[in-house]
């Protein structure tokens, strides 16, 4: 299992995206729904909170504002499972 990254949940990705492509002085990549900055290896990836729950749609729990996700990548997901 490879930790890649984070996952930010929001109701503002432009503000979000502009926070921290400042601090790590990398340029986003995506619009105002989903967009990444890639940093070494991992990415920050910010979601607007209502876009995720729409590409998700048979998610079980309601998307939240202000909440994060770890991002983990796997061979086989079936058989780590």
């Amino acid at each position: 299992m490879r930790f890649t990254g984070i996952c930010l949940l929001t109701v503002n990705v432009p503000r979000l995206v502009s926070f921290y492509s400042k601090i790590f002085g990398i340029q986003a990549e995506g619009d105002d729904v989903h967009s990444v900055i890639k940093i070494g290896g991992l990415g920050i990836a910010i979601w607007h909170s209502k876009g995720l729950e729409q590409k998700v749609k048979d998610y079980p729990i309601k998307m939240r504002q202000n909440c994060y996700s770890l991002m983990f990548e796997v061979d086989n997901v079936d058989e780590l499972y």
